[in-house]
């Protein structure tokens, strides 16, 4: 029998369920600030706090500090808003010195892709079984 470390399964857990908490928190609290504070109706509150989550989380990942966090959090910033704007800058990131159009333009979705993929390939599935059971 090989020597295995143990993974500590439920310090782990606790981390990612706080952070990804936390970071589902902090979301509500940006669309409480932008319905109250500017006056936004709840649909343009919700869309602004996505974007303001995506320029966050691609800020931390430019000042190499998301994977720090990521460290810590286990898988909670994985959360999909902040987990695809990661790999989308960090991917830029690393193809930056190839030049914009052959580098970051080629390459942003390499990563990413996979993911784009699946969610358009599950949200027909998802369509088709709505559409279906409506017919019935």
């Amino acid at each position: 029998m090989r020597n295995k470390k143990n993974t500590p399964i439920i310090k782990n857990a606790s981390y990612s369920f706080l952070f990804g908490g936390v970071i589902s928190l902090i979301g509500q609290l940006l669309i409480a600030f932008n319905e109250q504070m500017l006056h936004l109706e709840v649909k343009d509150a919700r869309s602004l706090m996505t974007l303001q989550l995506i320029l966050v989380a691609s800020l931390l990942t430019g000042l190499n500090l998301y994977d720090k966090i990521g460290q810590i959090a286990c898988s909670g910033t994985v959360i999909p808003i902040t987990g695809f704007a990661n790999s989308m800058t960090s991917s830029a990131m690393e193809y930056k010195p190839e030049g914009f159009f052959l580098g970051i333009c080629a390459n942003v979705f390499k990563l990413a892709g996979s993911v784009i993929a699946c969610g358009v390939f599950f949200g027909i599935i998802v369509s088709l079984v709505r559409f279906l059971g409506m017919l019935i």
